[in-house]
């Protein structure tokens, strides 16, 4: 928690200087995605078996009341500065961790299709019904 206080302390955008200490409860407390929601929802961060926190990703198991629930800022929500931060996240970070946008299950479509190329399918379970009373 404390790297990620001190990135948001670098970044600060606002002339309150230092940061507001809210920031730090909004972290703890509504940012956390395998946390019951206390009041927010967001999921941007997960915290680990050994109560760290890292950045949340799309595969990460979450609480059942933040489904739906915002994991990341939007282009328009940051300034133009941090812009490279969310690019970083989503290129690099995600793809890291074996990551994409793809559904896991429609990334599946086609796969293995060689193994059955010539077998007609109604054929092929006819023949395993074959042995069946």
């Amino acid at each position: 928690m404390s790297e990620i206080m001190e990135q948001a302390e670098c970044c600060n955008f606002s002339d309150e200087k230092p940061l507001r200490s809210s920031v730090k409860v909004h972290a703890y407390l509504n940012c956390v995605a395998n946390r019951p929601p206390s009041p927010g929802r967001y999921r941007m961060l997960f915290e680990t078996k050994r109560g760290y926190r890292r950045l949340f990703r799309p595969s990460d198991i979450y609480h059942p009341d933040r489904k739906g629930a915002k994991d990341r800022p939007t282009r328009m929500e940051l300034p133009e500065t941090l812009h490279s931060y969310l690019d970083w996240y989503e290129t690099e970070f995600l793809a890291m961790h074996g990551e994409s946008n793809q559904d896991p299950l429609m990334s599946l479509r086609g796969f293995g299709k060689e193994a059955w190329a010539g077998e007609d399918a109604d054929e092929y379970v006819s023949s395993l019904r074959g042995g069946w009373r």
